[in-house]
């Protein structure tokens, strides 16, 4: 089978292209970087080095694949967030039209569902609609829940203010998933293909931001680490100190409003049927990844 990935070698689509290589299949990896061209082909891999902003080199690229794996990166530095996420959807759209591709898996998020209101994660709907515009392709979209992953960007809070937080509150509750899993659930969904539109759901854990401090703060010897409430402001604020345009603190400030609320999860709410569940506990992760990169 030919597979095109996107992603470059993240921490999803470097597992996935593991994956689907040891299964002796045909996969094509995309980067912007020619940095990552080595590495890529030291896995199996062959190498498409290129910007996903141009749509004549996808052509090149997805032409006579039988599947593309689908992801958009995030840019917390641009003017618009939520217009280069579905902007770039679009671009993946047409060259798939344009290049015959006829099955894609698409990753976005849970509640991408919300036509607004949900900051990156409704500009992922966004993009979802540009691929639900394609004749005759079939698409899985995977919808896993807040990375473990993110959890990584808290250290400079830990050790500068010794506490975690953002705009939702301790008991705010998190369906959160590990990358790993994502890379599973993805190759067995591009093996294993399905007819038309199918969903998944992917939950690794399940819990509240006070559980989240406790396991973080087990696993660095702080079993007192809290979890604060920001105001909006001075969450978007910090934001912006560390780095992020005003476009994407606002839209991250408004995603925290959708998982305060709730509303970020009504469709995983009443898609009970159509969740994987992942392998990987949050207190694994603690542990073994969150507890090195802290020590660094």
């Amino acid at each position: 089978m030919k597979i095109i990935v996107t992603g470059s070698l993240g921490n999803i689509s470097k597992p996935l292209t593991q994956q689907l290589v040891a299964q002796n299949h045909d996969v094509t990896v995309i980067s912007h970087s020619d940095k990552r061209e080595s590495e890529i082909r030291n896995l199996g891999a062959k190498a498409a080095i290129g910007s996903i902003s141009d749509e004549n080199f996808l052509v090149d690229t997805f032409l006579g694949a039988d599947v593309v794996y689908l992801m958009i990166p995030s840019d917390y530095k641009t003017h618009d967030m939520t217009a280069d996420i579905a902007s770039t959807g679009a671009t993946y759209a047409a060259a798939i039209e344009k290049s015959g591709v006829k099955r894609i898996v698409v990753l976005s998020s849970m509640g991408a569902h919300l036509p607004t209101g949900n900051g990156p994660l409704s500009a992922l709907g966004l993009a979802e609609k540009n691929y639900e515009k394609l004749q005759g392709v079939d698409i899985t979209y995977l919808r896993p829940g807040f990375f473990y992953t993110n959890y990584l960007a808290q250290i400079g809070l830990v050790n500068n203010a010794g506490i975690l937080g953002d705009n939702t509150s301790p008991n705010t509750r998190f369906l959160l998933t590990h990358p790993a899993d994502i890379a599973e659930v993805a190759a067995d969904v591009i093996l294993n293909p399905t007819t038309r539109k199918s969903l998944r759901f992917i939950v690794s854990d399940e819990l509240n931001n006070t559980q989240i401090a406790s396991l973080l703060g087990k696993s660095i010897k702080k079993p007192d680490l809290t979890w604060v409430q920001f105001s909006n402001e001075d969450y978007k604020n910090g934001l912006m100190q560390n780095g992020f345009s005003e476009s994407a603190a606002r839209a991250y400030v408004e995603m925290g409003e959708a998982f305060l609320d709730g509303r970020a999860y009504d469709e995983v709410d009443t898609n009970q049927d159509k969740i994987v569940k992942g392998k990987r506990r949050f207190e694994d992760f603690a542990a073994e990844v969150f507890a090195p990169a802290f020590s660094r």
